[in-house]
């Protein structure tokens, strides 16, 4: 059985440095929604959990995180001395779980996949290591009050990339078990494991010249924020299919390629370039408030129905199980027939919430596309997009792209329509929804009540 991860996340509602820091505007909503949009995109933390004394805060996450729980902070460890250790060990009190990993909302460029790798090198590792905590290797010559060196010897200069490296705790990640946490009083035990990880990264807003510095590292407060382009998907709407397509035209045009509701390609964070491909992989609507009303992208979107039945098969064979719920979900889907699976599945609707919130009308310079379309004709469909986001594309480049994201080549080398239901690339047509949940039958029946308006508004026959 996988291990319980429970995320922990302490929020204080004053701040000495920064007034009212952790809820502060950071580009375009609260400074800590950040943190939680990158644990609730982490497929290893079974549950997120805020630690505060704020009436903000909690007003604010029960509006835009109603799945983070929160716990109120007693008063005695409210004061601003008070260590997060006595905060901590109250709170494996209230919250249960095998394994506890504790951030700050102040770390606002923390990525999704380097809390995936602390917790999977840490589970791997333990019980050898009965901790871990994240770190940035230094190597530059260090000195102490005394003037006495540190890490090197002033007669034999070394270059710094030959120094031995030292590390810095940087107080973004921690990760322990309660029983670590109460036998030693500290989120660091007896045993704990390093986690270097990049420095831009570790950056913490602890005084106000930070909110600048973080602002623009996350490569959004440019002048030229005109250029940037915009991708808007849905939950098994070929979301993978249009990552494989967008990467490398972002490579050659240099864009950075920045990802939301979903997972960041690993290594550090660059944003080397003035340009920005944004995709929004499940356009949810609180990541979409404070987008620009011109902004330039496409929309792509399947038929309801074709992608109900897709998140059928994907759940029940090809998609990833990080949660006690996915597990019991695909175990029902596995012993039940295919109607009441179905029946069953309409339960989790946040890919159609994702629909149902989505309005064109608010952004006229997107342009809509359907699935269908690109599926019938790739390259006349990827050339019309492209030519609306005012990319140009060598022909010969373009069909290379497009031949090696296609659905043979995703799906091992079989041909569009040929079946095989274990499979992420399942069968790459359109209309297939027809053969597993045809019209008349209670699943069809059950679908069209609750989601049928969707058929619709999508420009699809009901």
């Amino acid at each position: 059985m996988k291990p319980t991860v429970a995320a922990l996340v302490p929020m204080r509602h004053e701040s000495e440095r920064v007034p009212g820091k952790n809820y502060r505007d950071f580009l375009g909503k609260p400074l800590f929604e950040h943190i939680l949009d990158t644990l609730q995109a982490c497929p290893s933390i079974d549950r997120i959990v805020i630690d505060t004394d704020s009436p903000t805060i909690r007003s604010l996450v029960a509006e835009s995180h109603p799945n983070v729980g929160l716990v109120d902070r007693p008063e005695r460890l409210r004061s601003g001395m008070i260590p997060v250790t006595a905060i901590l060990l109250h709170d494996v009190t209230e919250v249960k779980a095998d394994f506890y990993l504790q951030t700050h909302c102040t770390n606002p460029l923390l990525t999704t996949d380097t809390v995936n790798r602390c917790i999977e090198e840490f589970l791997g590792a333990h019980p050898v290591y009965d901790s871990v905590f994240s770190v940035t290797a230094r190597q530059t010559r260090l000195w102490d009050a005394t003037a006495r060196p540190v890490n090197h010897n002033p007669a034999l200069l070394l270059r710094t990339q030959d120094l031995p490296k030292i590390y810095e705790e940087n107080s973004c990640l921690y990760m322990f078990s309660r029983e670590s946490l109460e036998t030693h009083q500290s989120r660091i035990g007896s045993r704990p494991l390093l986690f270097p990880i990049h420095r831009l990264e570790a950056l913490d807003i602890d005084e106000e010249i930070d909110f600048t510095f973080a602002e623009a590292l996350c490569g959004l407060t440019r002048t030229n924020v005109a250029e940037d382009l915009y991708y808007f998907g849905h939950h098994k709407c070929a979301t993978h299919w249009m990552r494989r397509f967008l990467k490398p035209i972002c490579r050659d045009l240099r864009y950075n390629y920045k990802v939301g509701g979903g997972r960041q390609p690993g290594g550090p964070p660059t944003h080397s370039f003035q340009r920005t491909f944004f995709l929004f992989v499940n356009s949810r609507s609180k990541d979409l408030a404070g987008l620009p009303e011109r902004l330039r992208g496409f929309h792509l979107i399947r038929d309801p129905r074709d992608a109900f039945v897709s998140n059928y098969f994907s759940r029940r064979y090809s998609h990833p199980i990080h949660t006690e719920k996915q597990e019991d979900l695909r175990q029902y889907l596995n012993e039940h027939d295919l109607e009441d699976g179905l029946v069953h599945l309409l339960r989790d609707d946040d890919a159609f919430r994702q629909m149902d919130d989505w309005d064109h009308d608010t952004y006229p310079n997107v342009l809509e596309v359907k699935y269908e379309d690109l599926v019938a004709d790739e390259y006349a469909v990827f050339s019309r997009i492209l030519a609306h986001l005012g990319i140009s594309v060598p022909e010969r480049r373009l069909r290379k792209i497009i031949t090696k994201c296609s659905f043979e080549r995703l799906s091992g080398g079989r041909e569009a329509g040929e079946e095989d239901a274990q499979h992420h690339y399942r069968k790459g047509v359109a209309g297939d929804w027809t053969n597993h949940m045809p019209p008349g039958s209670r699943a069809y029946r059950e679908f069209d009540q609750r989601y049928g308006h969707l058929v619709e508004k999508f420009g699809y026959e009901r």
